[in-house]
């Protein structure tokens, strides 16, 4: 599983783990950043999930996928269900076409799936990190997180506001711009500053530049 660290370089999962010399804690192979785990460890680091779709896409063209809705582990995988985000043996496709806990569920076989891929991308599901074989589907205002249906009922319940994610979906997607456009200007300003202390001569006109810039950095 590709997780991302938070400068944004992405490693599996396993190679994270061997990484850590520290519970709390990895340390980037790539540039040294440090970014802090909670307490579900790099399993609750969020997943990659472009490099995610070209690795799934990759395993089902080489018919390397197993069924991940049953029990058995050595079951090949033929289709994949799009509400619970579970590939699904021979069998498992069948319990989805006549148990009533499973109707409307979008199943389709992976000869499907190849003959549709970008438009099945845009609706992938996505898996909650907490509570694997759970979608998420909410989004906590409280922590400003998205959740799924046992994160409501537990680590977000009482006391917490939680949404079905499509009801502020398009609010929190203008908050993001809003702050990318603000960050944007902050940074130009920041080289705008940059700049100037290139060409600063003398002690009086540093202490101005400088200034400047803290005031722009503290904002940020």
């Amino acid at each position: 599983m590709p997780r991302v660290l938070n400068c944004f370089h992405t490693f599996c999962q396993p190679c994270i783990e061997k990484q850590q010399d520290n519970p709390e804690k990895v340390i980037c192979p790539e540039c040294n950043h440090e970014t802090y785990l909670g307490s579900l460890g790099a399993s609750g680091l969020m997943q990659d999930y472009a490099v995610s779709n070209i690795l799934e896409t990759s395993a089902i063209d080489a018919n390397g996928l197993h069924c991940t809705g049953c029990k058995s582990k050595d079951t090949t995988a033929v289709a994949k269900c799009y509400d619970c985000a579970n590939f699904l043996c021979a069998n498992c496709v069948m319990a989805h076409q006549f148990m009533h806990c499973f109707e409307g569920h979008r199943v389709l076989t992976f000869t499907e799936v190849q003959g549709g891929k970008d438009e099945l991308q845009s609706e992938k599901p996505v898996a909650c990190p907490r509570h694997r074989h759970e979608v998420i589907k909410f989004f906590c205002k409280t922590c400003s997180a998205p959740i799924c249906k046992e994160c409501t009922l537990f680590e977000h319940g009482r006391g917490h506001e939680c949404h079905f994610i499509l009801d502020v979906s398009d609010k929190q997607v203008d908050i993001l711009r809003r702050l990318s456009d603000d960050a944007k200007a902050k940074a130009s300003d920041l080289r705008q500053v940059a700049k100037g202390i290139e060409h600063i001569n003398n002690s009086s006109n540093l202490s101005i530049y400088l200034s400047i810039y803290l005031s722009i950095y503290l904002s940020i």
